[in-house]
């Protein structure tokens, strides 16, 4: 029997521009006719592929539209949260995404891999209802490597903007759940996992293979000549992370610095940064506009003749391979690259001065290497690349990892700890919640604080006291000795928990029977992770008993969002006895009890699996909580003593996180942080001022604040400047 392998893509060539499509083609087109393989294309770009032209073009492989197959109604009765409730469409879509895959399998099968992009995090939710036992359980779910929109933040220049770290946080929880990544060359996984913190535990589940590069004209054996009308090329996209303006500023250092070369620069580039190709077109001096020509409207046969006569040259800061590159080498061009670009550095294919030449980066260097060239350029000559594609793809040897559940003849336990206080519901709800669970020994312990209660609910609570479900130990009433918060009260319970497996709700909330056996199933098959977490729906009481209001998606593991703002989880939530101890709620906080401890739990390495349904339904609706900007100037000022596994914390990420005004926090769902509502000026604003402003501001910080909310690192900096004269210890004269 064939493998069934479904690719999920957004491109694909001749359909669409983009490196991600190319390399999607070839490896159809390569592998496409091995009859052990049968290939599905799971389609989810931002226009609709007809499958009959898809057909034409790869007549063997099935073909899958993604908002099609999503829109059909699964048989289950299964609540997932509306659109308008995830942070950025992008993150909505890995949901879209699941919801298809989930619908072709109940209709065609199980494929036995199904791969996606790490860009975007798309593989999120799909990996999210496999590790919760739901779908998927005979498939092994892979994330390719081609550049995560966080690795290329990192070097690249855009205003800063919130949905930057969302989309951190989803890319990095893709790519760390996955079952296998693939990478294809080791200098990317390696520096994959040092952005995003990864363990060599991580880098044991990543394999490398070659892709396969395809031409549509022959091979070249020989170089193409460097002479006096030898065009230079550039044949990636107008994007700064590509660095186009290095190419320009080069093409007018060189033209002018040598007169005898009359050849033209031209830029074969897909235009995807408006801003960015006015800025490229202002560096261009009048007297060589006709030679520095940006042409983004070639066909393939014209493109590859005009590189395979050219010297092409790849200045770009980033790339996780660059068929680009590889094909101008076997066109027969002579190949210039950023020896700076982990893809272009030592063990990889290209040795300088062999395959390829290399410079630093700069505009400046390649100036001089360019003139170098141009000195030897009679003698100058290329060697091909040598590659090997796989002959066996991973997915031929690929085993399905399979989680595998325990027997029914193992016992499986659950405390669950309900904070009960005036603050929130109807305790009676959270009892008939907890007593439809089937198939789990459930404890029900009400954590209560001394503080007056209505004339109901202590009448409650009397009848509960004098009840069976008290007598033989179904449910506890275990009391605080003052008037604790949440924080009190959770620590209570835990003291009070027999079992290894304990879950947190507050009084009145609803939580789905379902979601309590599937989340202590998955505690017991996946040691790695040591929480679970529901996606929640709030019941405003008692003014509005029919209106639910969704809660915003929480993502578990938000180690870059999580900083200014609480997307890990809510106190509802099933985990290990043993990590809550260890870490331990705490009690000197009024507010954020939950923010404060996913934080500090994530940010000590612990893992989280997050449903992707609605399976909480609390009683109360809660008040916007403010945006708070304190941990993360903090982290900010003294990141040379901060250690997270987040990976690195980068000016940019620093800016994208203070920039959280809440205008541009109201904005993110909207543009997915690539056209923020505030400009790139007023984005990087401690560049306008300089650092002696933070020395002799004599205005208290709170009036600069009042003035300018919308400025966080403003007037946090100058707060942390204030305060530290206010503390410094006085000297005796």
């Amino acid at each position: 029997m064939a493998i069934r392998v479904c690719i999920a893509t957004f491109e694909l060539k001749n359909f669409t521009s983009g490196g991600i499509g190319v390399l999607v083609h070839n490896l159809l087109k390569t592998y496409g006719g091995d009859p052990s393989l049968e290939f599905s294309i799971l389609w989810y770009g931002e226009k609709a592929l007809s499958e009959g032209l898809f057909r034409r073009v790869h007549p063997a492989c099935n073909f899958f539209d993604a908002k099609a197959w999503a829109s059909r109604t699964p048989a289950e009765d299964i609540s997932y949260p509306p659109a308008d409730a995830f942070m950025l469409t992008r993150h909505s879509q890995s949901a879209e995404l699941m919801k298809a895959l989930r619908a072709i399998e109940q209709h065609s099968g199980p494929f036995d891999v199904i791969e996606f992009p790490d860009f975007g995090g798309v593989a999120l939710a799909t990996l999210q209802e496999k590790l919760m036992g739901r779908a998927f359980a005979h498939s092994t779910i892979a994330v390719r490597i081609h550049s995560t929109e966080a690795v290329l933040r990192s070097r690249d220049h855009r205003p800063a903007h919130c949905g930057n770290l969302v989309i951190a946080d989803i890319e990095r929880k893709a790519l760390s759940d996955a079952d296998i990544v693939v990478g294809h060359l080791q200098p990317i996984i390696d520096d994959v996992a040092s952005h995003f913190g990864f363990n060599e535990a991580w880098k044991r589940k990543a394999v490398v293979e070659t892709p396969p590069v395809l031409l549509e004209s022959d091979e070249r054996e020989a170089s193409t000549k460097f002479t006096e009308s030898t065009p230079l090329v550039f044949t990636s996209k107008i994007q700064w992370v590509k660095r186009a303006h290095v190419f320009i500023n080069a093409a007018v250092g060189f033209m002018d610095s040598t007169p005898e070369y009359q050849g033209d620069a031209l830029l074969l580039a897909h235009i995807v940064n408006d801003e960015l190709y006015r800025h490229c077109e202002n560096l261009i001096p009048d007297h060589l506009k006709a030679r520095i020509k940006i042409l983004d409207n070639l066909n393939n046969s014209m493109r590859e003749e005009t590189i395979s006569n050219s010297v092409a040259i790849f200045p770009a800061a980033y790339e996780s391979f660059c068929l680009a590159a590889y094909e101008a080498n076997l066109l027969g061009a002579l190949v210039i690259l950023n020896s700076g670009n982990p893809a272009f550095g030592p063990k990889t294919p290209w040795v300088n001065g062999t395959s390829c030449e290399k410079f630093d980066g700069t505009a400046h260097d390649l100036v001089g290497l360019l003139q170098d060239m141009w000195s030897r350029r009679h003698g100058l000559k290329h060697e091909r690349v040598a590659l090997k594609p796989a002959a066996a793809p991973y997915w031929t040897h690929t085993a399905i990892s399979r989680s595998s559940r325990p027997s029914d003849a193992e016992p499986k336990r659950l405390s669950i700890i309900v904070a009960t206080s005036n603050e929130y519901g109807d305790p009676m709800d959270t009892i008939y919640s907890a007593l439809q669970v089937e198939g789990l020994d459930v404890e029900v312990i009400f954590a209560c604080d001394r503080s007056p209660s209505a004339l109901e609910r202590a009448a409650v609570f009397e009848r509960l006291k004098g009840s069976t479900l008290v007598s033989e130990g179904t449910v506890k009433i275990v009391e605080l000795g003052f008037r604790g918060g949440l924080a009190a009260l959770c620590n209570l319970g835990i003291r009070s928990a027999e079992n290894d497996i304990v879950a947190f709700c507050r009084a009145g909330t609803s939580i789905d029977a379902a979601f309590l056996v599937d989340a202590v199933e998955t505690l017991n098959t996946q040691p790695d992770f040591d929480f679970v977490i529901p996606q929640l729906i709030f019941e405003k009481l008692p003014s509005e008993p029919e209106v639910l209001h969704p809660d915003r998606v929480r993502l578990g593991e938000a180690l870059n969002t999580g900083v200014v703002a609480n997307l890990f989880g809510t106190i509802e939530m099933v985990g290990r006895r043993a990590a809550i101890e260890a870490i331990g709620f705490d009690e000197t906080l009024d507010r954020n009890v939950d923010w404060d401890f996913h934080m500090r739990a994530c940010a000590s390495g612990h893992r989280y699996i997050a449903s992707n349904r609605i399976e909480a339904r609390v009683e109360l609706f809660p008040d916007a909580a403010p945006i708070s900007f304190r941990s993360h100037i903090d982290a900010v000022l003294v990141k040379h003593e901060v250690s997270s596994p987040g990976g690195k914390v980068t000016f940019a990420a620093a800016l994208d996180a203070t920039d959280l005004s809440y205008k541009a926090w109201k904005g993110a769902g909207e543009n997915d942080g690539e056209e923020p509502d505030i400009s790139a000026a007023n984005s990087v604003l401690i560049s306008r001022r300089p650092i002696s402003y933070y020395f002799h501001e004599r205005r208290p910080w709170w009036k600069i604040a009042l003035k300018n909310p919308n400025k966080p690192v403003r007037w946090l900096l100058l707060r942390e400047m204030q305060a530290r004269v206010r503390n410094r210890p006085q000297r005796g004269n």
